[in-house]
């Protein structure tokens, strides 16, 4: 088996691997920030990497990006009305937008929702089952990609 140093040093000589990463944190902070108060957000990251390094034994940006990458999806959907059913064709996102929406799944999974607001420990919990392929973010990915499979055949649809 490989060992874990191995597999980040491979994901660490990924191309695209600083650009998505440094996408990733400055999403997140931009999402948790309130009323402007950027130092609750940094604060807020620290302790959530504090509790993925205390909860697993390897480096915590590493499990972040390894969730980040399980997380992200490609397409998004749009309706289009063929005859009297209704279809959703699939349409490829940018990177750009596929690290802005697996954050908006992550927080939104992770809220409590009496107070709104988004709650550690659970964000901590969906990013550790993320990177091990069992949360929720991962079963609705592959529902999402099943769907966008069958509808894949009415995009020359589009293309006219």
């Amino acid at each position: 088996m490989v060992s874990n140093n191995l597999n980040f040093k491979y994901y660490n000589n990924i191309k695209y691997y600083n650009k998505l990463y440094h996408l990733f944190l400055l999403k997140i902070i931009g999402r948790i920030l309130k009323r402007g108060n950027k130092i609750f957000a940094i604060n807020f990251l620290l302790k959530l990497k504090y509790l993925l390094k205390k909860n697993i034994n390897n480096d915590s940006n590493f499990v972040l990006f390894i969730s980040l990458l399980k997380a992200l999806f490609k397409f998004y959907f749009i309706r289009l009305r063929l005859g009297s059913v209704i279809k959703e064709l699939p349409i490829p996102l940018s990177i750009n937008r596929q690290v802005k929406i697996a954050v908006k799944t992550f927080l939104k999974y992770s809220k409590i929702k009496k107070y709104r607001s988004v709650n550690l420990k659970a964000l901590n919990n969906i990013i550790l089952l993320t990177s091990r392929r069992k949360s929720i973010i991962i079963r609705k990915n592959n529902r999402n990609y099943r769907k966008a499979l069958d509808n894949r055949s009415f995009l020359y649809l589009i293309r006219k």
